[in-house]
């Protein structure tokens, strides 16, 4: 496996993170991990924050453990690879046969660029295997920002280095795995576009990245333009203007929460029992039709019993003809807006009734400041992109080699770029660099959650799908917390 980063130049030193972009580092085995760390709580998951708004994160200021620097390399002078019939040169063994898993085996033809495709079922995208692909990994370092007199790096570019210490562990991983990648890190600061332009990403096969939203409209104009698969690891919310079955997108849309959340209720409450609330301002209310939507298509009717919808005023918030004297109560609050979650909690928890009132609420609420009381005594649930469960064995392991290369824990941006990079290292060597159509049917349990991809289709004018237009693939796994004593996954 080849490591490039051609783009950075400076000496940076990455607090709490021994990270080297060295090829030979790369493909040094692990550390094997030893008596894993403690006996484990459940983790809260960071939440995705507004599905159709900027991610929050944290990450820790002080780090813990040995500390390395990475030495960035100039190389705006690199000519482009050498080429001889076709087939490019590489150090990851090219001749090597691979075994597609299928009987079928794939070697490097010279005059194809190492490109033979495969055989495929009826109706379904040709596969086009080759024995090494060329994994591009942009993100926000900032090095623009780097400070080189206190070694410090700018506090915005944390994430980043989290995401790609996980993506960096994977690595490992799949280089164990017989998976060839060159792999091109780039920083995307201070200007993406010229990022794009470069040779190195234009000849790329995958982009895993970039995560940020700002600059996820250009990707996808790069995914349609040179048809390019781009995978979006965080953000959710951005409407594809036109199809493009190689974009995909990690995190569920809100769209997918408010069906998850109506599954849910739907499972355990009857439908005359759940109530949807929101402000009047904001428009909140109009993401009652996600809930109405899906709760109709459970019944299989579109004129079956529907959600109650109650819209109140945030400055003077009146539940009391909304709560049942002898039933339960269901209350689904499609609203993130910390301020009236507050002033509605408050209102739930003082009424005489609130042992049969039953709160869902946003992923959003777990950012939430000083609400933890009113979670705890009302039991809330919440939807969520991610859940780390600490006590599984495979996330024990992770966090004793991630502790053991860089001297921290693991954050969920670690946990996302580990499951990323080998979820889809992994779908490259199966189906090659179109494996977004083949998603739909590889459903994995990872360390911070489900995959679980479906295409997403074109809505057309009737409120059907028009099922030849694939729109993207999405996740549409989501998680369902329950507040006892910290959130914790319910099944």
């Amino acid at each position: 496996m080849r490591l490039t980063n051609h783009i950075f130049f400076k000496r940076i030193f990455l607090p709490a993170l021994a990270l080297s972009f060295n090829a030979c580092d790369l493909l040094k085995p692990a550390q094997q991990p030893t008596m894993p760390i403690g006996r484990g709580t459940t983790q809260n998951p960071t939440s995705t924050g507004n599905p159709t708004a900027t991610t929050s994160r944290t990450t820790p200021k002080n780090p813990t453990g040995r500390v390395d620097t990475v030495i960035w390399r100039d190389d705006k002078k690199a000519k482009p690879p050498i080429v001889t019939d076709g087939g490019k040169v590489t150090t990851t063994n090219p001749t090597n046969p691979t075994n597609t898993g299928s009987g079928t085996v794939v070697t490097t033809p010279t005059g194809t660029g190492g490109v033979k495709p495969a055989p495929s079922l009826p109706n379904e995208p040709t596969k086009e295997l080759k024995t090494t692909y060329d994994l591009s990994i942009p993100l926000p370092f900032f090095r623009d920002k780097y400070n080189g007199v206190t070694g410090v790096n700018y506090d915005k570019s944390l994430f980043a280095l989290d995401f790609y210490a996980g993506v960096k562990l994977a690595l490992d991983s799949l280089s164990y795995s017989n998976i060839n990648l060159n792999v091109n890190i780039v920083d995307t600061k201070p200007d993406f576009a010229s990022v794009l332009n470069q040779y190195e990403i234009s000849k790329t096969d995958v982009m895993l990245g970039p995560v940020e939203k700002d600059n996820l409209p250009a990707a996808i104009a790069f995914s349609n333009e040179k048809s390019k698969t781009v995978v979006s690891p965080y953000f959710p919310s951005l409407e594809l203007e036109g199809e493009n079955p190689n974009f995909v997108q990690v995190k569920p849309s809100l769209k997918t929460h408010c069906e998850a959340i109506t599954k849910h209720t739907r499972a355990r409450y009857k439908p005359e029992l759940v109530t949807l609330l929101a402000r009047q301002q904001d428009g909140e209310n109009a993401r009652f039709k996600y809930f109405q939507d899906m709760n109709a298509t459970i019944s299989r009717s579109s004129t079956a019993t529907k959600f109650k919808e109650a819209v109140v005023d945030e400055k003077a918030i009146d539940i009391s003809k909304l709560v049942s004297p002898t039933l339960t109560t269901v209350f689904v609050v499609p609203s993130w807006n910390e301020a009236f979650v507050n002033a509605l909690l408050k209102k739930i928890d003082e009424h005489p009734n609130k042992k049969n009132i039953v709160v869902y609420g946003m992923p959003q609420w777990m950012d939430f400041v000083g609400m933890n009381d009113y979670f705890e005594r009302l039991k809330v649930r919440v939807s969520s992109s991610t859940f780390v469960d600490v006590n599984r064995p495979e996330v024990r392991i992770f966090r004793q080699r991630f502790v053991d290369k860089f001297g921290k824990m693991p954050n969920n941006d670690a946990y996302l770029g580990y499951d990323c990079a080998l979820y889809f290292g992994e779908a490259m060597k199966k189906y090659g660099s179109k494996f977004s159509y083949f998603l739909d049917r590889e459903p994995r349990k990872l360390l911070h959650t489900k995959f679980l991809f479906e295409p997403v289709y074109r809505s057309v004018t009737t409120g059907t799908d028009d099922f030849g237009k694939v729109m993207k693939y999405e996740n549409k796994y989501v998680n369902i917390l329950k507040y006892n004593g910290g959130f914790s996954l319910e099944e």
